[in-house]
């Protein structure tokens, strides 16, 4: 795949052991059309290293590449390197990959508004306009960002430091800064894993003693438990939708979706799962729910959904190598996986 830092092209995209076409972007807010069929994956981007996270607009698709070194891990094939980070992006039609952002050490969560894309990198949160520009800090000495997520006035921030996957004892912070920048405010002082806002609460799940799910006013004040930890479990992801929190769950290689109200009550139980650290990169779209199910080693795993309300798992996607990012919008699911020495790929199914 080429990368350069201007312009898109068609492309063709090898898929399943048939070649897709694949159409070209839209003007800005317009969706683009896409010419490849759908019923199969399509293959936006190759030779990634190690993409973690995934942000989509009408046109395109962004990422960021946690960076990977060459020297290859028994168990997972890869050993992430992150000082090789960047941010990327590419049209949702597939093309040439634009660099937003070189050189972002330890690159990984990302959000995005109508008009900019925002990330964090090491210990800073940083932001980039959508039309061009450089990148720009918002808050800076924020060590051990795991989730952010922005509003019209805010990027919101899950913290986590400490020893956890499993290790437990950690400790952290759920912050926010005006997106125009300025001293972040801590809004909770606990470990966050997992971030999602409504107009109201910012809800984040917490990994450490006595973890479980929680939500905050956005505009600071008492911190409420939706939900807490059985014991030996950690959680992580988490989604919001008008009516529910839903995050996921995982003890020793087995995992659970769960769901509670907003308002509270008793977490009901959507789905168990035989996987490495359970339901991953969850999201919430007209009514269902998707997540990545990684499976147990050698982690080929499958895109999954279900309906909010409980039901079966359907698979949309299998075999997919130790996906971690995954994005929703009104027609495609989009996801990232690792491949041999962390070397990635941006990923696209549709329908949805």
């Amino acid at each position: 795949m080429r990368v350069t830092t201007l312009g898109m092209m068609v492309a063709l995209c090898a898929c399943g052991g048939h070649t897709v076409e694949l159409g070209s972007p839209g003007s800005a807010g317009v969706p683009v059309q896409c010419t490849d069929a759908g019923g199969q994956p399509v293959v936006l981007a190759s030779g990634q290293g190690h993409p973690i996270a995934l942000a989509a607009d009408s046109t395109t698709i962004y990422w960021t590449n946690n960076g990977v070194s060459e020297v290859g891990n028994p168990e997972f094939e890869s050993v992430p390197d992150p000082a090789a980070g960047s941010v990327l992006s590419v049209s949702l039609c597939g093309g040439t990959v634009v660099t937003v952002a070189p050189a972002q050490t330890g690159a990984s969560s990302i959000a995005l508004s109508s008009t900019t894309l925002f990330w964090s990198d090491g210990g800073s949160i940083v932001s980039a306009p959508l039309a061009g520009g450089a990148p720009t800090t918002l808050a800076s000495n924020q060590n051990g960002v795991s989730a952010i997520a922005v509003d019209s006035s805010n990027l919101y921030w899950a913290a986590t430091t400490g020893p956890n996957a499993m290790g437990r004892s950690v400790t952290g912070a759920i912050a926010k800064v005006p997106l125009a920048g300025g001293t972040p405010t801590t809004l909770a002082s606990t470990s966050g894993s997992g971030i999602a806002l409504d107009a109201d609460y910012v809800y984040f799940t917490n990994e450490s003693e006595d973890g479980g799910v929680y939500k905050v006013p956005i505009g600071g004040g008492e911190t409420t438990t939706l939900a807490s930890t059985p014991a030996g479990s950690g959680f992580s992801w988490i989604a919001v939708d008008e009516a529910n929190v839903y995050w996921s769950a995982y003890t020793s290689r087995t995992g659970t979706l769960m769901r509670v109200a907003k308002a509270g009550g008793t977490p009901v139980t959507l789905v168990s799962v035989d996987s490495y650290l359970g339901p991953q990169s969850l999201a919430v779209n007209e009514g269902n729910i998707y997540w990545l199910d990684t499976g147990q080693a050698p982690y080929m795993g499958t895109v999954m959904k279900m309906p909010v309300t409980g039901g079966t798992p359907v698979t949309v996607v299998s075999g997919q190598p130790a996906g971690m990012g995954l994005a929703v919008d009104s027609t495609n699911i989009y996801w990232t996986n690792l491949t041999a020495l962390g070397q990635g790929t941006i990923m696209k199914f549709t329908p949805k």
